[in-house]
């Protein structure tokens, strides 16, 4: 789903892991509680979304848009990082 466009949808709770959601229009987009784990959004808008308590584990977000947006209680660890050991 390149370049789809999400903009202010109401995606609560959703289950999009491993979605490819590259340069997709997520601005106000409502994503609590949603799945976003391996997700591909490189280059997404998601200006003013609603990430709280989202699943970004191991989600790739270059050049991804974030200005404004909420991220509050959510997870985001990389095959890299969050215990300091590589995968």
């Amino acid at each position: 789903m390149r370049g789809v466009n999400l903009r202010e949808a109401d995606l609560r709770g959703a289950t999009l892991n491993g979605s490819i959601l590259r340069k997709a229009d997520l601005r106000e987009a409502n994503l609590d509680k949603t799945d976003l784990s391996d997700t591909d959004l490189k280059g997404a808008k998601l200006n003013g979304a609603n990430l709280q308590e989202a699943n970004l584990d191991n989600a790739e977000l270059i050049r991804a848009d974030l200005t404004g947006a909420i991220w509050t209680d959510g997870s985001m660890c990389s095959n890299k990082n969050c215990d300091g050991r590589a995968y």
